[in-house]
């Protein structure tokens, strides 16, 4: 928001991404079915999903 002006600097625009659900379910996936390399980032991603 511009304090001058009292309006927004930017336009309102939609991003369209996936139901938290669905990333988690994902994130799931990925960590159950990657062999024989686990990824960290799938666990970290998961852990930062319940605890935020």
């Amino acid at each position: 928001m511009d304090d001058i002006l009292e309006e927004p600097l930017f336009p309102k625009i939609q991003i369209k991404a996936m139901d938290l659900r669905e990333i988690a379910s994902e994130k799931v996936r990925a960590t159950l079915t990657r062999r024989p390399d686990l990824a960290i980032r799938d666990f970290f991603d998961i852990q930062y999903m319940i605890t935020n």
